[in-house]
């Protein structure tokens, strides 16, 4: 029993670790681009790190080399991909608060629409990520993909949405922990959440297996 209970404490303590040294590696890409041009490929590359554990949780592989290289391989292209995402999140954003200012019927339906529009874009800005380090797809059949997971898997839209409240409510609150871990644990959750929907797309056949890649 007691062996059994050190085992678990030492997986555990593994696991935090690992959330804890991946954050600082996070933060450390974020720092080398300069904060604004280090922000996308540092969360690219974060969840790189994750989807290579998730894939191979026999072997041991180095977190450190997996993230700066990818984040180095991947730096100019995050920064297109990456700011033009961001633009149309902002552009729903302001969409709908100019429509919710009109005082007519057909604003408030263009509004509503639009925020079930945010609330897809939200969701699959959690699910792009592990897609994109998972798959070799274009980025406009990745964003199809999000957003149909996101439609079609009520399951995953759930979890995304509990785990992203909970993540908002640990940074208010206890902002400490979420500067140590939250974005690194974001990414992992996410990854495990997203594997999920991965593996019903694989056996409806509207994914392939050999879509993925190998990081």
């Amino acid at each position: 029993m007691e062996e059994g209970m050190m085992g678990r404490f030492s997986l555990f303590c593994e696991q935090v670790y690992f959330l804890v040294a991946s954050q600082v590696r996070g933060m450390a890409g974020l720092l080398a681009g300069g904060i604004v041009l280090g922000i996308f490929p540092a969360l690219y590359a974060t969840f790189a790190v994750m989807e290579t554990r998730l894939r191979h949780p026999e072997t041991e592989t180095n977190a450190g080399n997996v993230f700066w290289s990818v984040y180095k391989t991947s730096f100019l292209k995050c920064q297109l991909y990456g700011y033009v995402w961001l633009a149309l999140g902002l552009f729903l954003y302001y969409d709908i608060r100019l429509l919710f200012s009109y005082s007519n019927v057909l604003a408030f339906a263009g509004a509503c629409l639009l925020v079930s529009l945010l609330f897809i874009y939200l969701l699959s800005s959690l699910l792009i990520l592990p897609i994109a380090v998972r798959y070799r797809l274009t980025v406009l059949n990745s964003v199809r993909l999000s957003g149909t997971i996101a439609i079609l898997i009520p399951f995953v839209s759930l979890a995304l949405t509990i785990l992203t409240i909970g993540c908002g409510l640990v940074l208010v609150y206890v902002p400490l922990l979420f500067l140590f871990c939250g974005v690194s644990f974001l990414a992992a959750a996410s990854t495990k959440i997203a594997s999920y929907a991965f593996r019903r797309m694989e056996q409806s056949g509207y994914l392939r297996l050999g879509d993925a890649g190998s990081q």
